[in-house]
């Protein structure tokens, strides 16, 4: 079992047996929020601080011990398809041309990109640089498009939130 676990006022990522046997810290540093499971469990996606900023930064943890890999600085979003052979990928990106897309990357079953820079993705241009990579619609509500999405069991579908408001003639909401 994979879980957060507080410690002297800061959250850390632990792993256990069901029993509750062999209790360990998965990754040393502080996280902020934890994320999805690749499909094997081999690795986990979450937020953590960037040491001496204010900034964060999102990384894939290795369940079994081992390096962290960063996949961007600050603010963005990935997912892998239920079946681990695809990498989704989104991060706010001023460039017009990638409003409510999607980086769609083959990669090894539950593995990360082949390419991933040290410091992760810093834009959707990098993201389509890695072999194979395609950009993808995801209808959104203007926020980082992938965590507005669950990828389905076939490439190309996917299960998506979409909100609407009703409001009156004054911009008054309705009920």
């Amino acid at each position: 079992l994979l879980f957060r676990r507080s410690e002297n006022g800061k959250d850390y990522l632990f792993r256990m047996n069901r029993e509750g046997s062999a209790l360990a810290k998965v990754f040393p540093n502080p996280i902020i929020k934890v994320g999805n499971l690749s499909p094997g469990g081999r690795w986990v996606r979450a937020m953590v601080p960037l040491k001496g900023t204010a900034s964060t930064a999102e990384v894939a943890i290795p369940t079994q011990g081992g390096e962290a890999k960063q996949v961007c600085p600050g603010l963005c979003s990935s997912k892998w398809s239920l079946d681990g052979k695809l990498f989704y990928f989104s991060i706010l990106d001023n460039n017009t041309e990638y409003r409510d897309k999607a980086v769609e990357i083959p990669v090894q079953p539950g593995e990360l990109p082949p390419s991933l820079p040290p410091t992760g993705f810093h834009s959707m241009r990098e993201a389509l640089a890695q072999p194979r990579a395609r950009l993808v619609d995801i209808p959104s509500t203007g926020h980082v498009a992938v965590s507005l999405f669950v990828p389905g069991p076939e490439a190309g579908s996917f299960a998506y939130v979409k909100t609407t408001n009703h409001r009156n003639l004054y911009r008054i909401p309705l009920e």
